[in-house]
């Protein structure tokens, strides 16, 4: 299980090592920054990579901070750890066992933040999201 922002930047890191990287994240939560046209939806998708200086990306300690750009326009964005629903790598991330686009993740009632290979949907779940790595079934029982 991974829960601790320190976790969530390890992970973030390393997928960001491997190539660009996809973020869920929820734009109701305190301290998000992002375009007005964004503010408020329950689910933002955003595109984060290293090999693109300008982009300044900072994985901090309390938020993720990168200039993106929306429509041509450049903003500079402050993600929360807390505001992540999912990170979806678009390449393995060594040390981390994260199953393949092929497997379906398993549903929990519990609120808690996808780690997926690939891309991925969901709903966001009430309450605090916590950052998990989705089992295959072929890992059940072991």
């Amino acid at each position: 299980m991974i829960g601790s922002i320190a976790e969530y930047r390890r992970l973030l890191d390393a997928a960001l090592a491997q190539g660009k990287v996809y973020i869920h994240l929820d734009a109701r939560v305190a301290g998000v920054d992002l375009p007005e046209s964004l503010v408020g939806q329950k689910r933002v998708p955003l595109v984060l990579s290293r090999r693109y200086p300008q982009i300044e990306l900072d994985l901090g300690d309390e938020a993720i901070a990168a200039t993106l750009r929306f429509k041509g326009v450049p903003h500079r964005c402050r993600i929360p750890w807390v505001a992540l629903l999912a990170i979806l790598p678009t390449a393995p991330v060594p040390g981390f066992d994260l199953p393949s686009a092929e497997s379906p993740a398993k549903q929990s009632s519990a609120p808690q933040l996808e780690v997926l290979e690939g891309e991925g949907s969901g709903e966001k779940r009430a309450g605090r999201s916590r950052l998990r790595l989705v089992q295959d079934d072929e890992d059940e029982g072991q």
